[in-house]
């Protein structure tokens, strides 16, 4: 099995929703919605056209199963968030330790 990290394709939309769809609840960086997976898909297009412009972009990356030519995973990088709001991100945990010599 070769596995290949590259630029999302045009191509890509149908594998990229089959993974959305699928996906585990929170993800909202993989919306199981076309329209919206469409437009960043081609906020990467657009990205990748003018890498010299030093503009931020969408950067949206797959990794795929180049025996089974199909997209089974992906990343992106967001070069805006930001910019013109905040960003605020938050993690909720709880983490206990115990000493077993102290019992």
């Amino acid at each position: 099995m070769v596995m290949l990290v590259r630029s999302v394709q045009k191509a890509d939309l149908n594998d990229i929703y089959e993974l959305a769809e699928v996906r585990g609840m929170g993800l909202t960086s993989l919306p199981a919605d076309k329209k919206i997976l469409s437009h960043r898909i081609e906020q990467s297009l657009q990205a990748n056209k003018n890498p010299d412009e030093h503009l931020p972009g969408y950067y949206f990356f797959v990794l795929e199963d180049t025996e089974a030519k199909k997209v089974v995973g992906t990343c992106a990088i967001d070069a805006s968030v930001g910019d013109d709001a905040p960003f605020y991100s938050y993690k909720v945990s709880t983490i206990t330790r115990q000493s077993e010599p102290l019992n």
